[in-house]
């Protein structure tokens, strides 16, 4: 099998031609790269959210726990602790669902910025070379 052609100005354009794919190429996945980094910052106020909400679960039962040691009324008074430590465990939930569809999107984006330009390279520059490695061989 020939991969490049005897006549040195045919083979330089080949050899032009392959490395400018590899660059494209490679470009491509740093763009794709950079794409994802960049969208997946966006999950930031999910990680704070987050964070932040499941820090006020462990003081609202904390609060719960301590109300509750209340004489006669300790038990009325810690529901509402416990409700609202309940619903910042919804929030936190909320919160990391959040960062895992930010987590998707920012993959399909950096994969989609990555494909796009090297499915078009290919796609018009290796039918060429092939049908040439082809008729040479």
């Amino acid at each position: 099998m020939k991969l490049y052609a005897d006549r040195p100005g045919r083979l330089l354009g080949q050899v032009l031609g392959d490395l400018t794919v590899l660059v494209v190429c490679w470009l491509a996945v740093r763009l794709g790269r950079g794409t994802y980094a960049r969208v997946a910052e966006l999950a930031t106020p999910g990680r704070d959210a987050e964070a932040t909400a499941l820090r006020l679960n462990g003081r609202l039962r904390e609060a719960a726990r301590d109300v509750r040691e209340a004489p006669l009324v300790g038990e009325t008074l810690a529901r509402p602790f416990r409700e609202l430590a309940s619903t910042s465990r919804e929030l936190a939930a909320s919160a990391q669902s959040y960062q895992d569809t930010v987590e998707q999107v920012a993959t399909l984006a950096g994969v989609l910025v990555a494909a796009m330009p090297v499915l078009l390279v290919l796609s018009v520059w290796l039918p060429r070379r092939v049908a040439w490695v082809v008729e040479a061989s």
